[in-house]
């Protein structure tokens, strides 16, 4: 058995293609926490003692599970209050259910019953709902389980779309209270080996259809450093196509309209005027 290139004494669990190294389970995490501390330290976001909420989301169900285990393990230093906002179009097995309801208080959040919709439309789907739970709930910040490899799909499908599906390539949103993608500095593929080692086991009932999918494999499994480069382009892209509107009151997200037309055709600000 392979034991792990970083301590050179446990047996190694997992490959990360993108470093290299051949982790334990403990380096591993050790690496993940470090990328999660560096991706919330941005400045004004969060706060010591703060109510911080994780969504898990349908968009990416497992990778919501490790970013809630991860958050909560780097937040507790700081004396934050975690709250769980679980969509309910994720199904979760009792044993995580168990392991969440560890972490924090679990909030249940509505979603509409859609069978299938586009990575944009539930980007915004996500910010939307999460932001009126919070602010029902008392949360001051929400992380999103958004990994460098969702970021950098989004960005692919501006590309192929609308200059305002650009904000979704973004790693920080305002919206309705302050957003961010948490798991922004890590790729898709080591979050969900971080979620089958703790156990995780969620299904969405809401399938993601990502337009820019097989263009996006076909690049990010040849050249995976390029997942990460990519987000100095995507930054610029974003920062242009941001002064061609204005911002969604609701999701955060570029818009013509004070309300985008994602939260507009699901009712999004009539459940933020009932919530208050």
């Amino acid at each position: 058995m392979a034991v792990c290139s970083v301590c050179k004494k446990r047996p190694a669990v997992y490959y990360r293609r993108f470093s290299g190294d051949r982790l334990c389970m403990p380096c591993l995490r050790k690496q993940l926490l470090k990328a999660i501390k560096k991706s919330l330290g941005a400045p004004g976001l969060l706060k010591p003692r703060q109510v911080v909420g994780v969504l898990i989301s349908p968009i990416a169900p497992l990778h919501s599970i490790a970013l809630a285990d991860l958050v909560y393990r780097v937040e507790k230093s700081y004396g934050s209050t975690i709250k769980i906002l679980h969509m309910d179009n994720v199904e979760l097995s009792d044993d995580t259910q168990r392991l969440v309801s560890r972490l924090g208080e679990v909030i249940r959040v509505e979603a509409p019953r859609v069978k299938e919709a586009g990575l944009v439309e539930c980007m915004r789907l996500d910010r939307g709902l999460a932001g009126a739970a919070a602010r029902m709930h008392g949360v001051n910040a929400v992380i999103l389980p958004y990994t460098r490899s969702h970021l950098a799909m989004a960005g692919l499908e501006a590309l192929l779309g609308e200059w305002w599906y650009w904000s979704e390539a973004l790693d920080r949103w305002s919206g309705l209270v302050p957003m961010i993608a948490g798991l922004s500095s890590i790729e898709a593929e080591a979050a969900s080996a971080y979620s089958f080692l703790i156990g995780a086991d969620a299904v969405p009932r809401c399938r993601v259809n990502l337009a820019a999918g097989r263009l996006f494999k076909r690049v990010a499994s040849n050249r995976p450093e390029l997942v990460y480069s990519s987000s100095k382009t995507i930054d610029l892209l974003a920062g242009a196509a941001g002064r061609r509107g204005t911002i969604c009151r609701i999701c955060g997200g570029y818009s013509s309209t004070p309300v985008c037309s994602v939260c507009s055709r699901y009712g999004l600000d009539r459940l933020v005027g009932r919530s208050g």
